[in-house]
């Protein structure tokens, strides 16, 4: 896997199309965050079905979750804070979920870049 400030340089092109369209561009033999959602939905369906759970992933796959328990558009889903060292909790509600992110005091580098615009890339 190429690391994202390495792939700026190396592969401006494909860098600036993903910028373009995060949700579903698909690197060359890779998964775009489209495929990932649709390779969660039953997992998430079975989530939903339980009482406690604990998830331990990567920050992509845990974006799609917290953006499908809180109802995030899908556009903005690739650009949701997935800090490191960091528990999400997601607890239902009457009308939705909350979330609730427990720190643990460990330094780590952010990795998220925000949503970029048509005018940032050209």
């Amino acid at each position: 896997a190429v690391v994202s400030t390495q792939s700026t340089g190396r592969y401006p092109e494909e860098f600036a199309l993903r910028d373009l369209d995060k949700f579903n561009y698909r690197y060359p033999r890779g998964e775009s965050y489209h495929d990932l959602c649709c390779r969660l939905e039953p997992i998430i369906m079975d989530l939903e079905k339980q009482r406690t759970v604990l998830v331990i992933c990567h920050q992509a796959v845990l974006r799609c979750i917290v953006g499908y328990l809180l109802d995030i558009p899908v556009e903005d889903m690739p650009y949701i804070k997935t800090p490191l060292h960091t528990v999400v909790k997601i607890t239902p509600t009457a009308y939705g979920c909350e979330r609730e992110d427990i720190k643990f005091g460990v330094a780590g580098a952010a990795t998220r870049r925000d949503k970029q615009t048509v005018e940032s890339i050209e």
